[in-house]
């Protein structure tokens, strides 16, 4: 399941329950929806609430980011309680959308 939502300057997805292949794409299909509406989005995707998110899924959102950050955007990673592991190296991770929405504001103060 996805939702979308507009908070502050961020599109925030949401993704719920088991995020299969279907999800993936889906997602997939909203990342680009939202970057090609406005190339420079931040874009917050929330799996706190996924059940399952396989290894399809974390590859999804790896790819992604690397092409946000091409065309002049970013991608932030909300995992709720779980450990990132290695991919806190590769992707903005947080716990909670509000510690994304904050690093989203600071990088927008740093750069004005």
């Amino acid at each position: 399941m996805l939702s979308i939502a507009v908070v502050g300057d961020a599109v925030v997805l949401t993704v719920a329950g088991h995020v299969d292949v279907t999800d993936a794409v889906a997602l997939r299909n909203e990342i680009a929806r939202v970057m090609g509406e406005n190339p420079d989005s931040h874009i917050i995707v929330d799996a706190s609430a996924a059940e399952r998110l396989g290894p399809r899924g974390l590859a999804l959102l790896v790819e992604e980011d690397a092409l946000c950050r091409r065309r002049g955007g970013d991608l932030h990673v909300v995992l709720g309680a779980r450990d990132a592991g290695a991919l806190g190296r590769v992707l903005s991770v947080y716990d909670n959308i509000d510690a994304a929405l904050a690093d989203i504001g600071h990088r927008g103060r740093a750069s004005s």
